[in-house]
């Protein structure tokens, strides 16, 4: 899987049919073998969306591959029936309609099934929620009545936990692929702001007097397509200012993950500043500024329960060669985090797709990934053989 397969699964996930209109008249392979994960139609059968089946069928889909490798992982061994048993649990009416375009273009899944509608398909998917139904009895005392509906009552409550479960993966899957894309998008708007300026943008502006007054992500606005939100911005007050306070809660969603709440003035997208980094301040540095390797130099990264105003001056801040990493439990010194139930992820100045990295991994090799030219032997594959870095769903340490 690469970018554009991961920013067409986050575009799936946030439901933005426009975004994935654009990525599949795009060169892409929307058709890639079972084994190896198709990136398209089962994430858009499971969002329950016709509009994303429909743009994806348009633009070659095949039908007969609805299975990412990893929902397969999730839900092995009958993908299919196993959505098909969460959708017991949802709303019908948006499968229908589905379930239309895939008959009509023939589809099956890896495993070989036809997919059912209507009745059909309830009953089956009940079926799977409830596989083996206790046989009937002819005499049953008061007792036994009492205990034959309890033990119904387990069987039934642990159905619809194992169902949750389900559900709650495939709603964080999609969060994780969706979390991908504010990250992917803010790394493709540094390099065309590099490519247009010959440098990346200073971390943030200052005053006369050295405080810093505007930040980064108000100078990429035009590489965001926000050019109207930077012509409403005034560089002769600061941030927080009586102009630009009227902006503070116009954030655009490219600075924001999908694993966080929703926030209009909050941002959770960050530069790794500090001495030595690709953004050391006040100054602006150059791709030719970066002799470690661009593959080896962290430039953005993303942090949770963020508190900083997305026109603040503000970002994960490098202090003597200490690189935050998790959750500080200070407001003031934001690290490279995500919510628990994940690795956060990280972006490398030679492309726009995240890795996510682990918490275990050796805070001198961190250090070394953030500096644009400290000599530092580590290198990003040495530090995916050993598990500290990875882009695909591999367990990390």
């Amino acid at each position: 899987m690469n970018d554009s397969h991961a920013m067409l699964l986050a575009a799936i996930a946030a439901d933005d049919v426009a975004e994935v209109e654009r990525i599949a008249a795009s060169d892409i392979d929307l058709n890639l073998p079972c084994d190896h994960g198709a990136t398209a139609l089962f994430p858009a059968i499971l969002r329950g969306n016709t509009d994303l089946v429909r743009v994806l069928l348009n633009h070659g889909a095949d039908p007969n591959f609805v299975t990412p490798k990893e929902s397969w992982e999730i839900y092995a061994p009958k993908p299919l029936d196993t959505a098909l048993a969460a959708r017991a649990v949802v709303d019908w009416d948006t499968y229908d309609p589905i379930v239309s375009l895939l008959q009509a273009a023939g589809a099956t899944d890896c495993d070989g099934h036809q997919v059912p509608s209507g009745e059909a398909a309830r009953d089956r998917a009940l079926q799977i929620a409830d596989p083996s139904p206790p046989p009937p009895v002819k005499l049953v005392s008061r007792r036994g009545c009492r205990l034959m509906i309890g033990l119904v009552a387990v069987l039934a409550v642990g159905g619809m936990v194992g169902l949750g479960f389900l559900v709650r993966e495939a709603r964080r899957a999609g969060q994780t692929m969706a979390s991908y894309t504010p990250l992917s998008q803010v790394a493709l708007a540094l390099q065309n702001y590099h490519d247009t300026h010959g440098q990346f943008p200073p971390a943030y502006l200052t005053d006369d007097t050295g405080k810093p007054i505007h930040s980064w992500r108000v100078l990429i606005l035009p590489f965001v397509e926000e050019h109207s939100l930077y012509e409403s911005y005034d560089f002769s007050e600061p941030w927080d200012g009586p102009n630009n306070s009227k902006l503070a809660d116009r954030m655009p969603r490219t600075f924001r993950s999908a694993s966080e709440p929703p926030s209009t003035t909050h941002t959770n997208v960050v530069l790794i500043t500090g001495p030595g980094t690709a953004f050391p301040g006040a100054e602006s540095t150059r791709m030719s500024d970066i002799t470690d390797g661009t593959q080896n130099t962290i430039l953005l990264s993303e942090t949770a329960d963020s508190d900083i105003p997305w026109l603040a001056p503000r970002d994960i801040e490098v202090i003597g060669d200490i690189v935050p990493l998790g959750h500080t439990g200070d407001p003031d010194r934001p690290g490279i985090s995500a919510v628990h139930w994940r690795h956060p992820l990280v972006v490398f100045a030679d492309r726009i797709g995240g890795y996510r990295v682990s918490d275990q991994i050796p805070p001198e090799a961190l250090r070394g990934m953030t500096t644009i030219a400290g000599g530092e032997p580590i290198s990003r594959d040495e530090l995916i053989q050993q598990g500290y870095l990875s882009t695909r769903t591999d367990e990390l340490r």
